[in-house]
């Protein structure tokens, strides 16, 4: 048994660990852009691998000024409700989450953070979700405050869940 082991630590080198493919799935800083947000969300969507197709935000505060557009098979994880916190800006006017319609994407998950709406500091309504002509979308464990008109707007969509809410 011993030499079995003397043979694995010698066969075990780093130029072995140079194919090793990391496993962790990215995770945005708390205060990125919304730009940043989308890119990963683009890039998820093209993932190959299904683990690859969340999108993780860290613990902390996110200001919206434009939304934050989902793409089919991607979940937007945040860290926890009250964790995770995207607060619309100032006079942004803007849902916070949607999908393009046109796309008519499948199996988009928000899950794990509040959506603050930042309602008196709004000059329209606005709402924290949007779900139009999407399949299977899902919004769980998602804490809305300050939505100056829905937490979650689904509209010409099949089999949505909005769970935990």
């Amino acid at each position: 048994m011993l030499w079995l082991t003397l043979l694995l630590v010698l066969l075990w080198t780093p130029s072995a660990l140079s194919g090793v493919v990391s496993t962790t799935v990215p995770i945005i800083p708390a205060g990125s852009s919304v730009a940043t947000i989308n890119a990963a969300i683009v890039a998820a969507s093209t993932a190959s691998d299904p683990y690859y197709r969340t999108v993780r935000l860290a613990a902390g505060t996110y200001t919206i000024t434009t939304p934050i557009v989902m793409k089919a098979n991607v979940t937007l994880q945040g860290d926890g409700e009250g964790r995770t916190v995207l607060l619309l800006g100032d006079a942004a006017n803007v849902t916070v989450i949607q999908n393009v319609a046109a796309d008519a994407p499948a199996d988009i998950v928000v899950s794990n953070l509040t959506i603050d709406g930042n309602g008196t500091n709004q000059t329209s309504t606005v709402d924290g979700i949007s779900f139009s002509s999407a399949v299977r979308p899902v919004a769980r464990n998602v804490t809305f405050q300050n939505i100056s008109r829905r937490g979650v707007f689904v509209e010409k969509s099949d089999y949505a869940r909005v769970t935990g809410n």
